[in-house]
């Protein structure tokens, strides 16, 4: 495959993903004005009350709750289950996005996957003498060495994929550290936020708080997620990963600059969030 078909398939592959991340918006905007139409119609019996079948039922029938227990549902949905899942979702997306794209690099270039750890760590160097071991041929060995790169990427510390690219290889030099370091900030604290409602309940701990530079949280705060803050995530995901597959394409692929969504978004989030955009405001 050549250079400049790689660069088309990383832009198709980020229009798919900005039609995700949009739909996770529009998904999170719909439930929410439904659900607060739904609750005075349920009020006035035009709509009747919320029936289930239990968990553990074995029979398969359905269980009606009343009023109130209906109510709770709705609020239920609307405070916690809508919001976390949609910031887990657009996290997720992003992160696959991203991964995808670096499978992509790797594969096409494998010389990449050498070197990158400073002095690879001992058991690094014991998973590469296993995986080769345990393969049959070149194409399996490469495949096999770039998934565990990949994973030691983002396993690791989240902005290490945007600045440090002596162990990425992405060939993004220090563009993102001088032009996106506020973005970078926030990606640190949206990756951060993330990670405590999907093991901590949406509570601050410790990992939270110096990753997210958030020292004015006590310990144990719940964090929230409002409307603005997920909109605003969004944002700076789709925004970065943009930044991110428009480097790459000029950089590695040597392709001519992207059209189509790609260009688009690329655009308009250097125009508005750049460090120089957002200073200068």
């Amino acid at each position: 495959m050549d250079s400049e078909l790689y660069a088309k398939n990383l832009a198709r592959r980020f229009k798919t993903y900005s039609s995700d991340m949009k739909d996770v918006w529009e998904s999170y905007i719909f439930i929410n004005k439904y659900m607060q139409e739904i609750h005075p119609l349920i009020k006035n019996d035009t709509l009747p009350v919320f029936s289930v079948v239990p968990l553990a039922s074995e029979d398969g029938k359905e269980c009606a709750t009343d009023k109130n227990n209906t109510f709770g549902y709705i609020d239920h949905i609307v405070k916690k289950v809508n919001p976390e899942r949609s910031l887990i979702t657009a996290v997720s997306l992003t992160e696959d996005f991203l991964q995808d794209m670096v499978k992509t690099v790797y594969k096409a270039y494998p010389e990449k996957l050498s070197g990158g750890e400073a002095k690879d760590a001992p058991e690094r160097v014991e998973k590469v003498i296993d995986v080769i071991l345990k393969s049959d041929d070149k194409d399996e060995i490469v495949d096999k060495l770039i998934e565990e790169k990949v994973r030691g990427i983002f396993y690791g510390n989240p902005v290490d994929f945007f600045i440090n690219d002596k162990k990425i290889k992405l060939n993004f030099g220090t563009t993102f550290k001088d032009q996106f370091s506020i973005s970078i900030e926030q990606y640190s604290e949206i990756v951060a936020r993330r990670n405590i409602y999907a093991h901590n309940g949406g509570r601050a701990d410790r990992k939270y708080i110096k990753e997210a530079g958030a020292d004015d949280i006590k310990l144990g705060h719940k964090v929230k997620i409002t409307d603005e803050y997920l909109k605003s995530s969004i944002l700076t995901l789709r925004g970065l990963a943009s930044v991110a597959a428009y480097l790459v394409s000029q950089k590695i692929f040597s392709s001519p600059p992207p059209g189509g969504r790609l260009l688009h978004v690329y655009n308009d989030y250097k125009s508005k969030f750049s460090d120089a955009a957002q200073t200068s405001a």
